[in-house]
């Protein structure tokens, strides 16, 4: 299952409103615009669709209405929510055009049960997410799908730490193979857990993959794992603190996470959780804000093909935010979502919805940059 279009908005008609207006994706994805217009915050709003179908507490703006569009190999789902002041007046889903899931504001509804083939009346608080608080794989296995795609969003903070501050503490006379390590894809700060996870269910496959990926960075590793550090920590049982390392092939020592680059971090982090959800088959959407932020030109341009590659070869959809200019460069314009704002009103153009001034441009033979920097798409708008 995939997004395929979304429109957000919040305090319509008061001086806070701010509005994504309706926005396409395909199966990979470039948000690119100036600092400001909305890139992070539209990740904010896909990430805050996923957390409706997955989190019991999923309000977390006073404020809200979503429209969206889910497609499926044969299901399209269409989503409408909104509330105001965390009290919910109206929540709809329809699966290929019928309407299977219905409430307004008095919690008062009704969802299709497959089994008795009819609509059964529920009443619930006003401010719970029906699509949330109604799962049942055998009466409504409608909403157990949207939740398989929502518990599959996992978003990466490129400009942040992906986990270079937090080491992992091993108790004592345990050995990595023993320690629980079943955690979610969503915990993009503890990678040294995911990356205990991946080597646990896909051994040497596993680590090979982070180290053909790193060399295609031009980071030439010839390995990677868990290094142990004796030590303890106040609060917590003595043991070892375990960091990630990288063998390098020009070193006889091994890079430690705490002696790695923030930018060489950041790569092996992201590159260890993505290849880990794509194995496991738990990743459905991968948001990345500030994909390349604080690597050179060629190294973030090689960051992001290889992701492009990679959500390609799988069921994966691929969402990235930059304003970096080599990357604007290396990525195809087919897949770039130009957002543009002007108040609290967020536009976007793509290939799909301007093809002429898309393929207008490729006929002046500029690079793609040229295209965000010159102001060639305001033509548009």
């Amino acid at each position: 299952m995939r997004l395929e279009n979304i429109n957000y908005s919040e305090f319509r008609d008061m001086p806070e409103e701010w509005e994504l207006n309706y926005c396409e994706f395909g199966d990979v994805n470039l948000i690119v615009g100036k600092n400001a217009t909305g890139k992070t915050r539209t990740l904010n709003v896909i990430r805050g669709l996923a957390g409706l179908f997955t989190e019991s507490d999923s309000l977390q703006w006073r404020e809200g209405f979503y429209k969206a569009e889910l497609q499926s190999s044969n299901k399209k789902y269409a989503y409408t929510l909104e509330y105001h002041s965390k009290k919910i007046c109206f929540e709809e889903l329809k699966v290929n055009g019928k309407v299977k899931l219905f409430r307004e504001e008095n919690g008062i509804g009704r969802i299709f049960a497959e089994r008795l083939s009819k609509d059964i009346e529920f009443q619930i608080d006003s401010n719970q997410i029906a699509a949330y608080a109604k799962r049942d794989s055998i009466q409504h296995s409608f909403l157990n799908d949207l939740n398989k795609w929502a518990d599959g969003v996992t978003r990466y903070n490129f400009n942040g730490g992906l986990g270079k501050e937090i080491m992992f503490v091993k108790p004592s006379g345990k050995r990595n193979s023993d320690i629980e390590t079943k955690i979610s894809i969503k915990d993009t700060q503890k990678a040294i857990q995911i990356f205990l996870l991946g080597e646990k269910e896909f051994a040497n496959t596993y680590k090979r993959m982070i180290v053909e990926d790193m060399n295609f960075l031009d980071y030439s590793i010839s390995g990677v794992g868990i290094a142990s550090i004796e030590g303890t920590i106040e609060g917590l049982p003595e043991g070892n603190l375990s960091t990630l390392y990288v063998q390098e092939s020009d070193l006889r020592t091994k890079t430690s996470q705490i002696t790695m680059s923030d930018g060489m971090f950041r790569a092996l982090s992201v590159l260890l959780q993505v290849n880990y959800a794509i194995l496991s088959h738990r990743a459905t959407c991968i948001l990345v804000d500030d994909i390349g932020e604080g690597l050179d030109y060629s190294r973030s341009s090689a960051l992001v093909k290889r992701l492009i590659n990679k959500a390609k070869g799988s069921s994966i959809q691929l969402i990235m935010s930059t304003n970096d200019r080599f990357i604007m460069n290396s990525v195809p314009l087919e897949y770039w979502i130009i957002l543009t704002r002007k108040g609290g009103h967020v536009r976007n153009l793509t290939y799909r919805n301007s093809k002429e001034l898309f393929e207008g441009f490729e006929r002046t033979g500029l690079n793609n940059f040229d295209f965000f920097s010159s102001g060639y798409y305001s033509q548009e708008l």
